[in-house]
This record gives structure tokens, sequence and C-alpha cells, in this order.
């Protein structure tokens, strides 16, 4: 595993989903708040970093993926543990985040077997948006945020879904479906020419 700044920001994610987990087991709203925010933060600067830094790689861009799927899923039981009732009145809105992602990755997995890792625009507005909506409900119970990032994530999850057709190989770091087409056109008229 190669070792970087960005890739401990990103392993540091992943080391504090289960103690969040625990936390909201515990009602500590105060540890789940910070190291919400810790995850957060490191989800928005850590493949920045690494482009920045010169380090980026599939490798983080995978582990990067795996640390987004462990949020995602932390969120949702610390929702479930902290504000239970926000399970039941956002349902629709965590639909579209949780279902709309994971749709989207079985899709890729499916057809590459691997996590899809693409990072889309899209993926990051909604993850950005609907990640510190989460925050914001599980701690205020606010979920106005977190609602319009679900918005966002019904055209991130089809905006993915529509780039893993669009591939024919496992692509990382694929920003958008035009980027997609792009790469197949690329990848046509380069089969053609050989």
């Amino acid at each position: 595993m190669p070792f970087n700044v960005a890739n401990a920001l990103t392993i540091g994610r992943i080391i504090a989903m289960p103690i969040i987990v625990i936390a909201a087991w515990q009602g500590r709203h105060d540890v789940f708040l910070w190291l919400a925010v810790y995850c957060m933060l490191s989800d928005i600067f850590d493949g920045k970093i690494a482009r920045w830094l010169g380090q980026a790689s599939e490798f983080g861009a995978r582990l990067d993926s795996w640390a987004d799927q462990m949020m995602v899923i932390g969120g949702v039981i610390a929702a479930a543990l902290l504000q239970p009732q926000l399970i039941r009145s956002e349902a629709p809105f965590l639909l579209f985040v949780v279902g709309g992602n994971f749709l989207a990755i079985g899709i890729g997995w499916r057809k590459f077997g691997r996590l899809t890792s693409y990072h889309t625009t899209a993926a990051r507005l909604m993850a950005y948006i609907a990640g510190a909506g989460a925050i914001v409900a599980i701690t205020w119970g606010w979920p106005w945020l977190f609602r319009a990032g679900a918005l966002v994530a019904i055209y991130s999850a089809a905006e993915e879904i529509g780039i893993s057709f669009t591939l024919d190989v496992w692509t990382a770091n694929v920003p958008s479906l035009a980027v997609a087409r792009a790469i197949r056109t690329r990848t046509a008229r380069g089969s053609t020419t050989t």
C-alpha cells in the first residue's frame, strides 16, 4: 500500500467510521459531530492533496471509494441511533442518496467486478451537500440541506450508471458522462488503427 498524505487522510476516515457508530450507540452527539466533520473535510481534501502533491493513484481512488461507502453506511447507522425519527421522516430522501449510490455501484460492480471509483463532479457535489446535510440533520434535526443533496443524488446516480454503460474498460476518476464518452471514442479509434 503506497503511503502518502492523501491516503493517510482516507485511512483516517475509514478508522473514524466505526468510532462514529460506537459514539452514536452511546448517544455521544459531540464525538459524532467532530469525527463526522473530520470525515467530511478529509473527503473533500484527500483527492485535492493527492493531485497537488502528485500522489494521485488508482490505489488512492479505490481506497477513497471504500471510505465513501463506509461513510454512507456509517451515516445511516449513526442517524438511526442518534435521531431515529429522521430515518422515518426522511425515508424518500435517504432512498435517493443511499439507494441511488448502491444501485450505481452495483451496476458498475456487475460490469467491472470492482467499485466504480468514478469520483464524478456530480457525486462530489452530492456528497458535500448530502454529507453536510446529514451532519446537520443528525446533530440539530434540520433536514433541509440533506434533502437538497438527495435531489443532486438522483442526477449523480443516473450519470454514474450512464458512465458504467458507456465505458468498455474500468477507469477510475471519470468526472462526467461526457468524459466517459470521450474515453470510449478514443478507445474505439485506437482499436481501429491497430
